[in-house]
This record gives C-alpha cells, structure tokens and sequence, in this order.
C-alpha cells in the first residue's frame, strides 16, 4: 500500500482546504465509488484509488503484474506517469507541445499513448514509450481500445467518415506494423463507447435508425445485432453483488426532465475525472481552459441548485487548484493566467491568449458567485487579484478607435495583431462587466452592442461568423468577399453565448429568440449536428450544441437534453445538463439496470424523488462520514519539487 506525498496539500492550504463547506470544525466526509476502488476526501480533497493516494491521482492500472499510476500536480504542463514506481514520459519531449490523449499499459511494461497536434499537420499519433510507430492525418478519430502482447485494437473514424475496427500486430522488435489489418468496417455505424470481451464486442452505438447496444463478433462480418433497442442505454460500472450474473451492464435511466437532467449533469461529474483531478495542469493542452472551466461551473451550480456540500467541497478544490496553477504561482517569471503550448510549440513558455484567460477567469468568479458563503474571503481575494492583473495585461490590445481588442502584436500566433475574433471579445467584455470600474464597465456594454449590430436573423435563426467585420476589412476583403465568409461553427458559438449570458439585459429581445431557433436548426440534423451555424460543413458528433447553447436553450434544446447527448461526459454537455436542472420541477427518476453478454436481461430497479434521495441511496457512488472509510496513508513515491504558492 502506497502513497504520494502531498506536497499539493502546501497549496492547498493557503485557501483553507480543510473548512467544510458552510460547517466548518465537523469532520470531512468522503466521495466513495465502490466500483472503480476510488475515494476522495472532500475535506482535503485528496483521492485515493486502489491503495494509492494523491491530490490529483487520475489513474491506477495493472497489466501481467505491471502497474500505471498516473497522476498531476499544479501547475504541471503533462501528468506525472509512474511505471512499477519509475517516472516515464509517454510523450517524449514533445508532450506539453501536443493534446496526450489515451494512455496504456501492455502486459510487457510498454506505455502506448495516442498524442494529437493543434498545428502543422495536425495529425494524430500512436507512441510507444515516447516514441512515434503510427500516424494518422488532420480530421481522424482515433481511440486505443486494447494493447495485448500481439496486438494493439483500434477503433479510428477517417477525415470523411466511416469508422473501422483495426489491429496493428506488433513485430518482435516491439515495433507495430504500419500496415493494420481491418477487421469491421462499420461503414455509417457512430460509436459512443465500446467493450471488448475476447472475440465478441458490445458497442454503445447507432446503425441507420437503430440505437442502443449492439454485438457483433471480432472474427466474422456479419452486421452488429440490436441486444437493446433503447437509445438512452449506456454502459456503467456498478458494483457487483454476490450471485449477480456475469457481463456487461448497461442502464436506462427514465423519469421527469429535472430529474434526468440532474442525473446526467451528477453522474458526468462525479463518475469521472472525480475528485476533480485536472484542475492541477497547467493550461498547456488547454485542459484548464476547455475542460476544468466548465466543471467548476458545473460543481458550483448544482450547489447552488440542492445545497448539497459535495458541490462546493469539489468545486472550492477545483478553484484553489486552478489559482495554484497560474503560471507566476509556479516560479516562474511570467504574470497572472495560464499559458498554453499546444497552439506555440516553438515557444518554451507557451502563448497567453486573451480567450483562454477569460473563460478561466470567468468561470472562477462565476463559481465564487454561486457558492456564495462557501467561497471564502482567500478565494474571493486571489480571484479579484487574477483578474485585475489580467485587465492590465490585455489593455494594451484594445483598439479605442475600434472599440475591440486585438491578438498581441508580439505573440507568436498566427494571428498576431489581428481584430480578436468575437468568442474573444465576448468572453472579455463579460470579465470587464464584473469590475467595479465603470469606464471598463461601459467598454464591455459596447462590445457586445457591436456584436449585435453584425449578427444578422436568418430563415432559420441568428447568424454571425468568427472574426468581428473590421477584421475582415483590414484583411482587404469586399463586402461580396466578406458576405461569402463562412459562419460560426458551432463550438465558439456556445463560447460567445456563455459570455452573452452576462448581459441577458442588454440583448435585443430578436436576437436571443433568434439563438433560440439557430439552436433548434443545428439539432434538426440529428446526434451527428452541421459544424457551422447555417447547417454547413462536415458533420458530427463533436459539433452538437453544448455548453453556452444551455444559457438560451430553445424547447429543442431542452428535450434533447433529456437524454444522452453525443459525448455526454465532455465538460460542457455536463455544464449544460447542470444549467438546465431545474430544481423546483416535478422530479422522479428510474433507473433499470440489464446485464448484456449475447442477450440482455433485466436487473435492479432504483427509483427516486428527490435530488437528496438520489445523493443518499444511489448505486454508483455514496457519501459517507471519513470514519467509515480507511484513512491509511499509502506512500508511493517522494516529490522531488515543492511548488511555490503566491497567495500563501
């Protein structure tokens, strides 16, 4: 049994990690998921996984007798990855500079790793200990199912769709063939998630009109078979009783609108990344900025929604953690906010982008706001800090005679000294909003008055595109080359809606109904949405309205919502599932449980009335006092650096 020194636990105490949210003095108490070995202790915020603790330990793995831990620490631009106690880098030393995305063990002790790049070919690649064996091209999807001693599986979508089951074999040199071996091309088939049992895989997924769990054998090509035709079924990991059948479970969740949207925003937070272990990285993947930005307003709405001290206790973590990560927290001789790499791989220190700072920043303030008593005085105090100091930062970048901001001249960014786009301005202007100071104050009103008089109301809803008019104009483009520019894309569209929501006074009563229709235009194209506003582009998946979309949701938006959205763990499906909660509605909920090998048979039933029934007898996780659960410190390895704090 082993533990990480929690040298995090420094940090964390210059924002009073120990107070209970609203009762300080009593004891903590713990977040246990019996099914995963997990448990956080939401007094100090550290989890424990499978007898290895540690402030942000994200994952316990063991493969032939190896075992991957992989955990964070604040500030850190790639996790800390542990091989049998030994540190690898899975990224090699290009790891800060791309997204690291799955992470495995192979029975021999290799770490396979998938790593996607942001700029120059912005291609996706499979590692094997630091090093590249396999490359795709700009557009594919690619998830790394399996890694055994013969053969690595894969499940990878091309740029122009149509998904594949393919294995690479690996040679005896521990290299992987380059050329891999097809076997299911599962043509217009969409996956969700899948589980491989030996030669037979259970797949969450859609084929043609059919949605629900499929089989489909690994070794012949008939079509996957329909086990389950409801298209809310999803896979879950629950705890096994004794004398429970062997296989896959599955779980249908039915009920009233809140109470399916409070399930769906509950488990997506606290069934994955729990104890909210990523708000220790930098910003360098963006993890801070696109990811931990939306969970703490996650976290702080549904405490502000059931009064439930969970809530707080994970939001207030996440918060003090993300206040530690800033870069001049770190030593480093960098200002406020957090630096990324992803979109500057030739800059060591990373780029400091206007749009990352404020929707990290607003979403700190946000949460404080909703917390209300339970953001304390420290918390308060760092955030004004924080975003004072970034006002000051970007004020150089505001054009007066434009009345916007530009992209820093100097940075090295494609884009360096052009008009921000609008997703920037907006999301600025609503950080401005929140000041005192009524000069920046009446700044931010501007900027959003000038966004309204470009956005246009289409036969289907309001339209803008990304960069503001002047940006065009300054480019040298005419009002016909202009008028033929594309519009927003659906992913910075809920960006600047999030920030719009700052201003609902102000907006024009037209417009807000016209993001209302343009919402329910997107979904009129299915799970797999248009990736631009007017229904243009290619589609999927990753382009369904999320996030923002939640702050003026049409009666569309709100059914879908009902049920599971494409990705509906990612950050800002929860968010929305989390804003749409509404806690004075009727609430009742089912849940039936199915155990699916080459049929599905029914299994338990659970029932609820209440937020509160849910939080207290629910089958995934339980919340219970830290005297009921093992408080042994297990050591797993010194830290070798003590991080430095500037709010302590």
């Amino acid at each position: 049994m082993r533990t990480l020194t929690l040298t995090s636990l420094v940090l964390y105490a210059a924002f009073g990690a120990c107070v209970q949210a609203g009762q300080p003095g009593n004891p903590a108490e713990h977040l246990v998921l019996p099914s995963q070995g997990l448990g956080v202790n939401l007094g100090t915020g550290v989890v424990t996984r499978n007898g290895y603790s540690d402030q942000c330990l994200e994952m316990v793995s063991r493969s032939s007798g190896n075992t991957l831990v992989v955990t964070r620490s604040p500030g850190s631009d790639r996790p800390k990855v542990f091989v049998n106690g030994k540190q690898r880098y899975p990224g090699g030393d290009q790891s800060s500079k791309a997204r690291l995305g799955a992470l495995r063990l192979s029975p021999d002790g290799s770490l396979v790793s998938l790593r996607s790049w942001k700029t120059g070919d912005k291609q996706t690649e499979l590692l094997i200990d630091g090093e590249v064996h396999l490359t795709w091209k700009r557009g594919s999807h690619v998830r790394l199912l399996k890694v055994g001693r013969q053969s690595i599986l894969l499940l990878v979508t091309g740029r122009k769709g149509g998904t594949r089951l393919v294995r690479h074999d690996f040679y005896p040199d521990g290299s992987v063939s380059g050329t891999g071996h097809t076997l299911r091309d599962f043509n217009t088939c969409t996956f969700e998630r899948l589980r491989l049992a030996g030669t037979t895989a259970l797949g969450q997924m859609t084929c043609g009109p059919d949605k629900g769990i499929f089989a489909f054998s690994l070794d012949d090509g008939k079509e996957p078979r329909l086990l389950l035709g409801y298209e809310d079924a999803e896979f879950v990991s629950l705890q096994k009783k004794a004398g429970s059948p062997k296989g896959t479970t599955v779980l249908i969740a039915s009920g009233s609108p809140a109470a399916l949207h409070f399930y769906y925003a509950v488990t997506g937070l606290l069934m994955n990344q729990t104890g909210e272990v990523r708000a220790c990285m930098s910003d360098a993947e963006g993890l801070q900025s696109w990811n931990q930005s939306y969970r703490l307003r996650s976290q702080a709405l549904l405490f502000e929604k059931t009064g439930a001290p969970v809530f707080a206790d994970l939001a207030r973590k996440s918060m003090r953690l993300t206040l530690a990560s800033q870069d001049r927290a770190q030593g480093s001789n960098q200002t406020c906010g957090w630096s990324s790499k992803i979109y500057a791989p030739d800059k060591p220190e990373g780029l400091k982008l206007m749009i990352n700072q404020a929707v990290i920043a607003n979403s700190l303030a946000n949460a404080c706001t909703s917390l209300g008593d339970n953001c304390s005085v420290a918390l308060r105090s760092g955030i004004d800090e924080t975003r004072q100091c970034l006002v000051e930062k970007f004020e150089p970048q505001f054009d007066p005679d434009l009345g916007l901001y530009r992209i820093g001249p100097d940075e090295a960014f494609r884009f360096a000294g052009a008009v921000a786009p609008w997703n920037w301005q907006l999301s600025f202007a609503a950080l401005l909003d929140q000041l005192s100071d009524p000069t920046l104050r009446a700044r931010s009103v501007d900027i959003v008055g000038k966004f309204q008089s470009e956005a246009t109301s289409g036969e289907d809803g309001a339209l803008w595109r990304y960069w503001p008019r002047a940006s065009y104009l300054e480019r040298g483009h005419s009002e016909q080359k202009i008028a033929e520019e594309r519009f927003e894309d659906t992913g910075h569209a809920g960006i600047s809606m999030l920030a719009l929501a700052v201003f609902d006074g102000l907006l024009v009563r037209e417009f807000v109904d016209g993001m209302r229709a343009r919402a329910s235009y997107v979904l009129s194209f299915g799970s797999n949405s248009p990736r631009d506003l007017d229904g243009k582009g290619p589609r999927a998946g990753r382009w369904f309205p999320a996030g923002g979309w939640a702050e003026f949701p049409s009666s569309a938006f709100q059914d879908v919502y009902e049920s599971v959205v494409p990705s509906r763990t990612s950050s800002d499906a929860i968010f929305a599932y989390a804003r749409l909660f509404d806690p004075e509605a009727k609430f009742h909920l089912t849940l039936t449980s199915h155990v699916c090998t080459d049929a599905c048979v029914v299994g338990e039933e659970y029932s609820f009335s209440s937020p509160d029934a849910f939080l207290e007898n629910n089958p995934f996780f339980r919340i219970e006092p830290s005297q009921k659960t093992d408080q042994t410190q297990h050591q797993l390895l010194p830290r070798t650096t003590q991080l430095k704090n500037q709010h302590q």
